[in-house]
């Protein structure tokens, strides 16, 4: 794969990153987060400060290369294929919404898929800096003292529309009339094949997806609002490619679009206790988030792995 399955170094990633320093306390970064939130910020939590900025999508697609004795399928075909496997394999997948009147569209269940474990092409960023932090430190060892981990954060105004041109919706409305004369259905112009060679687009979480948030264990999707972002890349993570577009003048999918590099806060795990008791305190818990129950999360695991054990 292109990225690297783990830096070898945290100034590696660095070259992709720009990083915001925040003093040397738990209370140092929790005003800089709080201060970043109130300026416009989305944010990212990742447990290892080493780790790429990749989907789900990339990880498994890089775990099917690495095992396949021949691979016969490129990434784009093998999100096709993951997720019609995801409709006919698990009978909780949501199929329709009967108070609308139509099926899902695809970019709908991916995001369902995407709270449950399942591999999707969708980079998740919450508009909520302490369920980043929670999701960053909820599972960092104790008496684990070495290593980093990692807060992300990209500018809102990707959230409230400066940048309609990079949304999902948006593009598809704006060639509404080209695929008219396809005569594609509406169902068909959001289907994943229509909008899978997109190199970039971002799919609002609260907006484009609410149809399906009331399917969503309770709290999965009050409390992790935000957006998705799409690379149609395999070979490139979120980072990296920010720090591409963010050296051109414009942006390759459509003018204007310029993504910036991600502000990134490394923060070392003996930090982690520290920020674990005040997601606590603040009442983040894997009950406000939605997270208790797993047996979803079970099930949609073994679909993935009978998945990949199928092509």
């Amino acid at each position: 794969m292109g990225y690297p399955t783990k830096y070898a170094t945290i100034e590696d990633k660095h070259a992709f990153v720009d990083v915001v320093s925040f003093g040397n306390t738990c209370t140092d970064l929790l005003e800089k987060l709080h201060q970043m939130s109130t300026d416009g910020h989305l944010f990212r939590g990742q447990q290892d400060a080493l780790w790429p900025i990749v989907s789900t999508g990339q990880r498994a697609y890089a775990e099917y290369i690495k095992n396949a004795s021949s691979p016969s399928i490129g990434y784009l075909d093998f999100l096709c294929k993951a997720l019609e496997y995801a409709k006919l394999e698990s009978s909780f997948v949501p199929k329709k919404d009967a108070s609308i009147r139509r099926n899902y569209y695809d970019h709908e269940i991916w995001g369902w898929l995407q709270h449950y474990s399942y591999p999707t092409p969708f980079i998740d960023f919450s508009r909520d800096w302490k369920v980043a932090l929670y999701m960053a430190t909820a599972h960092i060892d104790n008496v684990t003292q070495d290593g980093f981990f990692s807060i992300y954060a990209i500018p809102a105004k990707y959230e409230i529309g400066d940048n309609e041109n990079v949304r999902l919706e948006k593009i598809i409305r704006n060639n509404k009339s080209i695929l008219a004369r396809c005569k594609l259905s509406t169902e068909q112009m959001f289907n994943f094949n229509t909008w899978k060679d997109f190199s970039f687009c971002l799919v609002h979480k609260d907006g484009s997806l609410k149809p399906w948030s009331k399917e969503i264990t309770k709290g999965r999707i009050a409390s992790q609002g935000g957006l998705f972002a799409y690379l149609n890349n395999a070979q490139i993570s979120f980072e990296e490619y920010c720090d591409q577009q963010g050296k051109t003048s414009k942006g390759e999918d459509g003018e204007g679009c310029i993504l910036p590099r991600i502000k990134c806060l490394d923060v070392p795990n003996s930090m982690a206790p520290l920020v674990r008791a005040f997601c606590k305190q603040e009442n983040y818990t894997t009950e406000r988030l939605g997270l208790v129950d797993q047996s979803k999360d079970d099930c949609m695991k073994c679909i993935k792995e009978r998945f990949i054990a199928t092509i």
